[in-house]
């Protein structure tokens, strides 16, 4: 407060109870000639606003300027569209209805495009039962939580069955809702308002074309798509079929990744946990020079075709919400950089002598990031320590630290470091190992920033 004390000089609270959202939003709707007239019914508008995006002026001007949008597209399909008739024009829904669908969808989009997502894919969302479910979450929302995997489930089972007992969500598509947004933390405590808000549609705006409402919402849907806030299969080509179990899947862009992950990932991907990729994105790109991205099981960068960084989401059971796995530097000897009282960086392995299958990975470590605030707190040693790895990738990969043990011939392997070359000598690959992966073999990079 005293810091933006600072900056302010002159507070000004916005009136917000003072107005009424409804008659206001309804002129801004008529001012760019999307509803004629008096507009749309007040009350209702309000409920929709209420029920989606909130009474937020910035989110309000960004729904007008998406409606506006559309509205430009749907005038100028007007004026190339063929003289045949499309067999969905011949609808027995009034265009006032039809006006009010579309920008009730277009607010469900900016407010929860994860939903919108899901009503691309299946736009009767009255259809949607515990297999759909099933298909979004793989039952994570039975296991979210720090708890033992039982505790979890009865708590999830507990708050399910009481949800059931409500009207927002005693039909079988309303169960499914209420799945879905469990897992994700922005959706869970306004699952009650999007359960309200497609209720509305079903109930009273839909009301008399209950048989027709997919192929309704799929006729709007179509044009509202043009403003799309997320990477779906209207905006972008569709995500790649999986070739095998244990073949990679390479996407096309951050986008689609985080589609991937919200789609396929046990732990989600929403709030913090998504916002957490773009901004690492953004900050390597402005941070160093000449890198290109990967986009397969997790988010890699390379520079002159070396893995220097790499990160995905954790799982629900995690308190972090993703890790970043960096490689160690010989001019550290390669220790492992710890921060005292903190457990911000962790091996990549615990490190056991006499047990081969702790020695992979040990050139590399992990970084574990609990949130936002925790990042940007911690952002000038984690960027010291991606600029190592990327020093190591781009000037010194001759230096890596590589450890090596067969499996099938213990007798066999390797330990190359900067000064060491070791090859079949399994016992000094072994003294070298314990010198190097010693827990006490660490350095504090906070020191010197």
């Amino acid at each position: 407060r005293a810091f933006f004390d600072k900056i302010i000089q002159l507070p000004f609270m916005m009136p917000m109870g003072q107005y009424n959202i409804g008659k206001y939003v309804n002129s801004l709707l008529v001012d760019i000639g999307f509803v004629g007239g008096e507009g749309l019914d007040d009350e209702a508008v309000k409920n929709i606003i209420d029920q989606t995006i909130g009474g937020n002026p910035r989110s309000i001007k960004r729904l007008v300027n998406s409606v506006s949008l559309i509205q430009i597209f749907i005038n100028e399909r007007k004026l190339r569209s063929d003289t045949q008739e499309n067999e969905n024009d011949n609808l027995e829904i009034d265009e006032e209805d039809e006006k009010f669908l579309m920008f009730a969808l277009v607010c469900l989009q900016i407010a929860f495009p994860a939903i919108y997502s899901l009503l691309s894919k299946e736009p009767n969302f009255t259809n949607w039962n515990e297999q759909f479910a099933f298909k979004q979450t793989n039952r994570a929302e039975e296991r979210v939580g720090n708890l033992k995997p039982e505790e979890m489930k009865k708590i999830f089972e507990d708050e399910f069955e009481a949800a059931k007992d409500t009207e927002d969500f005693d039909e079988e598509w309303e169960k499914a809702l209420f799945r879905i947004c469990y897992v994700r933390p922005r959706l869970k405590p306004r699952a009650i308002d999007i359960s309200k808000f497609f209720s509305y549609i079903k109930d009273v705006l839909l009301a008399e074309n209950n048989d027709d409402i997919g192929v309704i919402i799929g006729k709007i849907m179509s044009q509202t798509s043009v403003t799309s806030v997320e990477s779906t299969d209207q905006g972008q080509p569709p995500l790649p079929e999986r070739e095998g179990a244990f073949k990679r899947r390479i996407l096309n862009d951050l986008a689609h990744w985080k589609l991937d992950k919200e789609t396929n990932h046990s732990g989600g991907l929403s709030g913090e946990k998504a916002d957490i990729f773009d901004i690492l994105y953004n900050d390597l790109n402005n941070e160093f020079e000449n890198i290109e991205f990967l986009f397969a099981g997790a988010m890699t960068a390379y520079v002159a075709k070396h893995k220097f960084f790499h990160t995905q989401p954790t799982t629900l059971r995690s308190k972090f919400i993703c890790t970043i796995r960096l490689r160690k530097h010989f001019r550290n000897n390669y220790k492992l950089p710890k921060i005292p009282n903190s457990d911000l960086i962790i091996p990549n392995r615990i490190y056991v002598s006499g047990e081969r299958n702790t020695l992979r990975g040990a050139e590399n470590y992990k970084i574990q990031i609990k949130n936002l605030e925790d990042y940007n707190k911690n952002k000038k040693i984690i960027f010291k320590l991606i600029g190592l790895s990327y020093d190591m990738a781009l000037n010194h990969w001759d230096k890596k630290l590589n450890i090596h043990i067969s499996r099938s011939n213990p007798g066999n392997g390797h330990f190359y470091s900067e000064n060491v070359n070791i090859e079949n000598d399994v016992e000094k690959i072994w003294q070298n190992a314990d010198l190097v992966l010693d827990p006490s073999n660490i350095f504090d990079p906070s020191k010197d920033l």
